[in-house]
């Protein structure tokens, strides 16, 4: 492994320090705290034993209103309380298990200045908890636990929006391998409807909306709800009775009586006749009664509603950390932890800078790219980092030198809309095969042209309906496809056709919007020639869609030129049902995705991987003749007990049977794209003089954990790097080669060689593969006509069509 480590250029001038938003509890070693172990018996051990744990965890949270933290012990599992609490009930009911509490009868001091392993995550959660005290009363603020925002929007003041932008941040405790503890911060935003519910309503019955989460109102308290049910009472109607007690009341007169005497208006007008609801907190069970017109929707980032107001989210590093830093200085210099005040830091953590170096590059006609002045012998192209990305496009475009793979193509289609001019479908299609030609490096390279009769589909059936009877009638069954998609496209129309195809037909989607922009009439009737200002951005989306056709073909452009540190990567995600594997072998000039129906929703049992492994590592060391001497396992998010005890019977299997070799390396990785501690890494001397770090920079927490920068500096894009999180949580792997190896592998950008790429290929091929076969797609509209024929839209029929409505696909945010 090589890093770049200096604190001063070569002509004398200080290289600014790397900064992370990490702010020192800076009073640590005086703080205190007595605790007791109460110890856990009777949860059965089996695949939902780490599910009931969190779940026994969360509930003595909420019951005791106190920091609970679970410890490992020598026989099992215990919970740490605060020495002063009162004890729970130790008789928990977790369906269909009881588990019994035991306390212990000494008291234990939890001394900050010499935390352990033992009680480490003992300090982080009832730090977390005293620090999250303030916030959770703050009358400014609403949210729950690792995010809160404010309660003024963003754009509070353009009437012309119709959702609002609340900004917020998100936190958490970290503690370094040295037992440092930190505040971690950043900065986010939440977006949410306008108007409450029943106004965006109007005629359609609140069902539509089930699943979806909103932003309640309850008075001057406000928290996230997903939407669980309409009992078909009205909220002076729907009587309820609060947890613990016998008396019963109705959900309108709780309301009102909760905020007297100075109700908000949402409250003071809320109309007794308006439905009741039943609502759950995210990621609980619970169910719980509310009043629908205390409900706002809220968004992500992906529904249409948003696309308008991501600017406002958008910020770059000096915004970013001047916000973080005044958020630490109004929400977290108040909180206390037993009689100390717990004193954080105001200034982002400075750390002497570490960099990996961009990996050699290996192309057709063996080319190979390296960066910097110490590029090996092997290198024939020698570019400086800020030329990488351009140099890599070249490379990949270049007729002469081709991808990795020039074997024939299956068959290839180019499927058209009717309803675009025949100019511009004839041209897009000359445009596209002679791009094909050249990239490839094969001059062969066909696609036949298939147009479908898009006219007069309006709806999510009809779109369908026109494009798989066009396959149908041409008797196209198996092969490549790139779908150009109808002007009016439904939005789930893509993800739909690419789950029900696969496997035998693959798509890579085009909209018909987008190609035809670039095009103009030439004056004559129906002629339509490419724009002059435009030919360059026609030629560019043609050349990703060239690419993106070749990822989907498997004729990988580039692999790694030397060797990474684990020789066989692996990346798992679960979606919805469906697991996505990629096997990477020999620098990445061996890929395969392969997908596998799941058990569960987001796991795989132990069976299931040990099967998946079994069959696939058995084949492909065969056939590429390959005996690793290490695996390494990339798991999208979070690896579950159940997967590492399949991935250790798989592994023994395979080690009995001389496929593997007895002193094996294994590892599992966790990949975190999304945590509460949104860990940023930047250059500067003071919040005002941020920049992004260079890509390749990485920190290291402690021996299991750490951040690198696969974007940042010298590639363009817009706000702040967002580096990745790994976690090793098996195996005895080195974090920095965990990390180099995940730098590594996010240099192999297929799809967009002259950009830089977040994820690292194991990651980025399970998410554009697995995402539209695993989508929650609306099957109901594309399966059955849903919309209303043209004579019963408006006119006498109109009031009645409310009661017609079908559910929409729900997103769950």
């Amino acid at each position: 492994m090589v890093t770049y480590s200096t604190t001063a250029r070569s002509n004398g001038t200080r290289i600014p320090p790397m900064r992370a938003n990490l702010f020192a509890i800076t009073n640590q070693e005086e703080l205190a705290l007595d605790y007791r172990l109460l110890d856990i018996h009777s949860l059965p051990q089996g695949e939902s034993y780490d599910k009931n744990l969190n779940q026994l965890v969360k509930a003595l949270r909420y019951e005791m209103r106190q920091p609970v933290a679970l410890v490992r012990t020598s026989t099992g599992h215990a919970v740490a309380i605060p020495a002063d609490a009162p004890l729970p009930a130790l008789q928990r009911r977790l369906m269909p298990h009881v588990a019994r509490l035991s306390p212990r009868d000494e008291t234990l001091v939890l001394d900050f200045a010499r935390l352990t392993e033992e009680t480490r995550p003992i300090a982080l959660s009832f730090l977390q908890f005293a620090l999250g005290t303030p916030l959770h009363l703050s009358p400014h603020l609403w949210g729950a636990t690792h995010a809160y925002y404010a309660k003024r929007a963003l754009n509070a003041q353009d009437a012309r929006d119709r959702v609002d932008v609340y900004p917020g941040f998100t936190w958490s405790v970290r503690a370094t391998g040295e037992g440092k503890l930190f505040l971690a911060v950043d900065t986010t935003v939440r977006y949410v409807d306008r108007a409450f519910l029943p106004e965006r309503l109007g005629q359609d019955p609140p069902q539509r909306y089930l699943r979806r989460y909103c932003l309640y109102h309850f008075g001057h308290q406000w928290y996230l709800v997903q939407l669980w049910g309409v009992p078909g009472q009205s909220i002076a109607e729907q009587w309820f009775a609060m947890e613990g007690e016998t008396e019963l009341q109705n959900v309108f007169a709780y309301t009102q009586e909760h905020w007297q005497p100075n109700p908000p208006p949402w409250v003071r007008h809320l109309d007794p006749d308006s439905p009741a609801i039943v609502y759950r907190h995210p990621g609980s069970e619970k169910e719980r009664y509310g009043a629908l017109s205390l409900c706002k929707l809220a968004f992500s980032t992906a529904d249409e509603e948003t696309t308008s107001l991501h600017r406002l989210s958008i910020q770059d590093p000096a915004t970013r950390f001047m916000q973080i830093v005044g958020t630490v200085e109004r929400h977290f210099q108040q909180a206390r932890l037993g009689d100390h005040l717990i004193q954080v830091s105001t200034s982002p953590l400075a750390t002497e800078p570490r960099r990996f170096p961009v990996p050699p590059l290996r192309f057709g006609g063996n080319r190979v790219l390296a960066v910097g002045t110490k590029a090996s012998a092997e290198a024939t192209d020698v570019v400086s980092l800020e030329q990488l990305g351009q140099r890599r496009m070249q490379l990949v475009l270049d007729p002469a030198i081709g991808p990795l793979d020039t074997t024939p193509y299956d068959a290839q289609y180019l499927l058209l809309p009717a309803s675009a001019p025949r100019a511009i479908n004839e041209d897009f299609t000359a445009q596209f095969v002679d791009a094909m030609r050249r990239i490839s490096g094969r001059q062969d390279y066909q696609a036949a042209r298939v147009i479908y009769d898009d006219r007069n589909s309006r709806s999510l059936f009809q779109q369908v309906e026109a494009i798989k009877r066009t396959l149908d009638e041409n008797h196209i069954t198996r092969g490549y496809v790139l779908l150009v998609l109808p002007e009016h496209v439904k939005q789930d129309l893509h993800n739909y056709l690419k789950r029900t195809l696969w496997p035998d037909l693959q798509l890579q989607c085009a909209t018909i919007g987008k190609i035809g922009s670039h095009y103009e009439s030439s004056g004559k009737a129906g002629d339509f020639r490419p724009r002059p200002d435009r030919a360059s951005r026609l030629a560019s989306y043609v050349r990703y869609c060239v690419l993106g056709m070749q990822t989907l073909n498997r004729k990988w452009p580039m692999s790694l030129a030397t060797p990474l540190h684990y020789d066989v990567s692996i990346g798992i995600d679960v979606l919805n049902g469906m697991a996505g594997l990629t096997f990477v072998y020999d620098r990445g000039q061996r890929i395969f995705f392969r997908n596998h129906p799941s058990r569960q929703k987001e796991r795989l049992t132990a069976a299931q991987l040990r099967s998946i492994l079994l069959q696939h590592l058995r084949a492909d060391l065969a056939n590429l003749r390959l005996q690793p001497r290490s695996i390494v396992i990339h798991r999208d998010g979070r690896t579950f007990s159940s997967e590492l005890q399949g991935l250790r019977q798989a592994v023994q299997e395979l080690q009995r049977e001389g496929v593997l070799a007895r002193d094996l390396t294994v590892g599992v990785v966790d990949i975190r794209k999304s945590t509460a501690d949104h860990l940023r890494l930047v250059e500067g001397e003071e919040p005002q003089q941020m920049q992004n770090c260079l890509v390749g920079s990485y920190y290291l927490l402690d021996c299991t954990e750490g951040v690198v920068c696969t974007t940042g500096r010298p590639f363009r894009f817009s706000g702040t790097a967002n580096p990745l999180m790994a976690v090793v949580v098996e195996g005895a792997l080195d974090i920095a080669w965990v990390l180099e190896d995940i730098f590594a592998l996010s240099q192999l950008t297929f799809a967009a060689p002259d950009k830089c790429s977040r994820l690292p290929i194991t990651v980025k091929l399970a998410d554009d593969f697995l995402e539209p076969i695993a989508s929650q797609a609306d099957d109901e509209s594309a399966l059955y006509e849903t919309e209303l024929p043209d004579e019963l839209e408006g006119g006498e029929f109109g009031a009645e069509t409310g009661s017609l409505a079908q559910v929409r696909p729900q997103r769950i945010i």
